[in-house]
């Protein structure tokens, strides 16, 4: 999360895309993989990131605002 031009921005990386598990591509089989990295599980790296974006978003909203440091100026 930072600050540009008085414009809050949060941006979300995956570095170990390892330590998520989606339901295997092939239809046949039921099991969990390894996400892995590649171009072809990017729905799944937006649907992963949406999900924690906006989490983090709610838990911001239930922060407190100290005002203090408003009114020194």
């Amino acid at each position: 999360m930072y600050d540009k031009t008085s414009v809050l921005r949060i941006e979300i990386t995956i570095n170990n895309s390892n330590a998520f598990k989606i339901r295997n591509p092939n239809k046949l089989t039921k099991k969990y993989v390894l996400m892995g990295k590649s171009i072809s599980k990017m729905y799944r790296y937006i649907e992963f990131c949406k999900v924690y974006y906006l989490i983090y978003i709610n838990s911001l909203t239930s922060v407190g605002r100290d005002n203090t440091l408003d009114k020194n100026i």
